[in-house]
């Protein structure tokens, strides 16, 4: 996979994807899918685009209603990114996350607030 093989890269992103032999880690399997991608492996694309939907089917039904200023939803997505809260779809991003927890706690959310006192 190092030497640009781009099955080995696919072989690679998908054990992080999937946690096969190594932590699960979708910025790993994210980086070897465009390696493969950039290998001429079209199959490395289909692979980003796939993991990009899975993200966005498992955050819209709080991203819809967070982009309402609902407080709740912005709280849900903040654990979703900080923690991965049981989303196994969404890469961890503890920036993201904080960030929504600081817009949760502004808007009155007690957890939220609670929260950011902890970090």
């Amino acid at each position: 996979a190092k030497d640009g093989v781009g099955k080995a890269q696919l072989k690679v992103g998908t054990c992080y994807e999937s946690g096969r032999g190594v932590r699960t880690s979708w910025a790993s399997a994210r980086a070897w899918y465009a390696k493969a991608y950039a290998s001429g492996l079209a199959e490395g694309k289909a692979k980003l685009d796939a993991m990009a939907a899975r993200e966005e089917a498992a955050t819209r039904p709080y991203r819809d209603a967070a982009e309402k200023g609902d407080a709740w939803s912005i709280y849900k997505l903040a654990r979703i990114y900080y923690s991965e809260d049981g989303v196994s779809e969404v890469e961890q991003d503890k920036r993201k996350g904080t960030d929504y927890f600081r817009k949760a706690a502004e808007k009155g959310c007690p957890e939220a607030q609670f929260t950011l006192g902890m970090l």
